[in-house]
């Protein structure tokens, strides 16, 4: 890292970046939940977690402000941010290429994001280990859980999903992709998970029509029974890079799917693998 002449690092987008990410943390806020607090959407705050370029002002401003920080220090990133833009770019080293992020966003956990559920991205996550272990098998056993329930009670749904052939006179299985597009070209789990809502509009969770208790994670599979057109939800953020990266999708289609205890409510077919997508020759909702 650079120093200024006493020794303290230089400030740059990277750090600016990781120092957002690390109030977020401090916080115990997920991308999901600073989404839905500051209508920002999760890929967009994810970017600005793990940088390396200066996010938008608006994006940093509007977020630190929806989760709590106080408007002097709110003030103070704005100052900090105009003084990175306004500085000159740093030139690339030509000995260096620069490591593409792999780092995944950990469970609740955003979003930015996504959300997340307590965000952890690239620059803040922390290193592989126990840790890391501990929220894959939790998402193992909530996957286990949902299927467990769903093969005891619907064997036939599963029957459907392997025949490969969809019909509109019954259920659909369909697996669940809680995956972030970020950067040019990575997908990764977003850090809070998705959930049904009461109505196929985005930000249930600050809009009241979150059906509590309904987690899900990438890998879960539900019997969708119908689809409805609600409001446009998208995986990506239309000013990021993301907006070239060939995981991202948009769609105003969501499926109406059934919750093991009997309860139902309603998916974005964004947060479901590509397979799944499409309407599956299900009816419309009535």
């Amino acid at each position: 890292m650079t120093e200024s002449p006493d020794g303290r690092p230089l400030d740059s987008p990277d750090l600016f970046c990781r120092d957002f990410a690390a109030v977020l943390d401090a916080r115990g806020v997920s991308v999901r939940e600073a989404a839905e607090r500051s209508n920002w959407s999760k890929s967009a705050i994810g970017n600005a977690r793990t940088g390396p370029r200066l996010p938008r002002a608006d994006l940093v401003t509007t977020v630190l402000a929806a989760v709590g920080v106080p408007e002097v220090e709110v003030r103070g990133w704005a100052r900090r941010h105009a003084a990175l833009a306004a500085a000159p770019a740093a030139p690339a080293s030509p000995t260096t290429a620069p490591a593409r992020s792999t780092a995944t966003l950990s469970a609740d956990v955003p979003p930015p994001s996504a959300g997340a559920p307590a965000v952890q991205d690239a620059a803040a996550a922390p290193a592989a280990g126990p840790q890391e272990t501990g929220g894959r098998t939790t998402r193992a056993v909530v996957v286990a859980v949902l299927v467990t329930g769903m093969v005891s009670g619907a064997a036939g749904w599963f029957a459907a999903r392997t025949a490969g052939t969809p019909t509109a006179a019954g259920p659909v299985v369909v697996t669940v992709q809680n995956k972030v597009a970020l950067g040019a070209e990575d997908l990764v789990e977003d850090s809070g998970p998705a959930y049904l809502s009461s109505r196929a509009i985005a930000f249930c969770g600050t809009r009241g029509c979150r059906e509590d208790g309904t987690d899900v994670v990438s890998g879960a599979m539900l019997p969708a029974t119908c689809t409805v057109v609600g409001e446009r939800m998208w995986n990506y953020n239309l000013d990021s890079p993301a907006a070239h990266n060939p995981h991202r999708v948009e769609s105003a289609l969501w499926y109406r799917v059934t919750w093991p205890d009997g309860r139902s409510g309603y998916l974005s077919e964004v947060y479901l693998e590509p397979a799944s997508r499409g309407g599956l020759g299900l009816p419309a909702c009535g």
